[in-house]
């Protein structure tokens, strides 16, 4: 059963986007270097865009505290950054321990930020 409150796509757009499809289809038989050439563009800029934000993100951690408590970095990070950014909490946290700039030492129970520089 169709859901009411949602609106349909007109015809238009569908026929469009089967005509890219096939389009897209046609090149990959008839062109596949050029298609591969383009693919390895597109995958390279989504690369250069990905690393400028983790980039820009450990910048960010960078100016925190060594270490810090699950409030503190509520308050810092989650209510500040996330709400900044627009990003859900628990993509941060996934991307921040991914990348190594956040570990949480359960012996303590702080929040360890890896992406200061080691004073000597």
């Amino acid at each position: 059963m169709p859901n009411p409150s949602r609106k349909r796509t007109p015809r238009e757009v569908i026929l469009a986007r089967l005509q890219m499809t096939r389009y897209r289809q046609k090149a990959w038989r008839e062109k596949p270097d050029l298609m591969e050439s383009i693919r390895q563009r597109a995958t390279a800029r989504a690369k250069t865009v990905r690393d400028k934000k983790t980039d820009r993100l450990k910048h960010y951690l960078s100016e925190l505290p060594d270490r810090m408590t699950k409030e503190e970095l509520k308050t810092l990070i989650v209510d500040e950054y996330c709400q900044q950014k627009q990003v859900d909490p628990a993509s941060f946290y996934r991307h921040v321990k991914r990348h190594g700039l956040l570990s949480y030492d359960g012996a303590v129970g702080l929040w360890v930020n890896h992406t200061k520089q080691p004073t000597a």
